[in-house]
C-alpha cells in the first residue's frame, strides 16, 4: 500500500516538474528603478455621479389630466348606477307594501305565489347591485392600468433621453450615497404624461 502511494506521489511530481519549469521560463522580470521612472503617471479618473430620478406616481396618476378625467368619468358612471339601483329599490319597496296591504285577503296558495314573486325580485335586485359594483371596479382597474402604463412609458422614454441610471417611485428610496445625483422628476413627468395623453 505504501509503495502504491509513493508511486502515485512520484507520478504527480513528474507531471508537475515540467509545468513548473515552463512557468519559471515565462516569469516577467521585476521592473527596475529606471523602468519605473520612464512610465508617465496616470491621472485619477473621477467617476461621473449616477443620475437617479424619483417620482410620486400616485400624485401623477390622480392629478394628471388623464387621472382627473378618469375620476370624473367613474363618478358619473357611479351616479348613473346609483340612480338605477335606487329606482329598482323603490319598485321593490312598493311591491312589498302592496303585498303586505293585501296579505290578509290572499289564500295560502296566493300568499306562497306572492312570496316567491317577491323573493325573485329581491334576488334580481341583489344581483343588480353586485353586478354594478363589479362593473365599476373592473372599469376602474382597467383605466388605472392604462394610466400607469402611460406613466411607465413616459418615464422610460425620459430616463433614456436624459441618461438616468434609475427612476424610482419616491417612497421606495430610503438612502442614496455621495456618488449619486438624485432628482425629483414628478412635475416633469406629470407635464410629459399630460402632453402624451393630449396627443393620443
Amino acid at each position: 500500500m505504501k509503495r502504491l502511494i509513493a508511486k502515485s506521489m512520484l507520478a504527480a511530481c513528474l507531471v508537475l516538474v515540467p509545468a513548473l519549469v515552463m512557468a519559471a521560463d515565462t516569469v516577467v522580470p521585476a521592473a527596475t528603478k529606471e523602468d519605473k521612472a520612464s512610465v508617465p503617471a496616470v491621472p485619477p479618473v473621477t467617476a461621473k455621479p449616477s443620475k437617479i430620478g424619483s417620482i410620486d406616481i400616485t400624485y401623477i396618476g390622480t392629478e394628471s389630466d388623464y387621472g382627473v378625467s378618469l375620476k370624473a368619468q367613474l363618478s358619473e358612471n357611479k351616479n348613473k348606477l346609483e340612480v338605477k339601483i335606487l329606482a329598482e329599490r323603490k319598485k321593490l319597496d312598493t311591491l312589498k307594501a302592496s303585498i303586505e296591504s293585501k296579505i290578509a285577503t290572499y289564500t295560502p296558495k296566493q300568499r306562497e305565489a306572492k312570496s316567491k314573486e317577491f323573493q325573485k325580485k329581491v334576488e334580481s335586485f341583489q344581483s343588480l347591485v353586485r353586478d354594478s359594483e363589479e362593473s365599476l371596479m373592473k372599469e376602474q382597474e382597467s383605466e388605472t392600468g392604462k394610466i400607469f402604463s402611460l406613466i411607465e412609458k413616459t418615464v422610460s422614454e425620459y430616463g433614456k433621453a436624459n441618461d438616468f441610471a434609475v427612476i424610482s417611485i419616491k417612497k421606495n428610496i430610503l438612502y442614496t450615497g455621495s456618488g449619486t445625483d438624485v432628482q425629483d422628476l414628478t412635475s416633469i413627468i406629470l407635464k410629459a404624461v399630460n402632453d402624451a395623453w393630449k396627443n393620443k
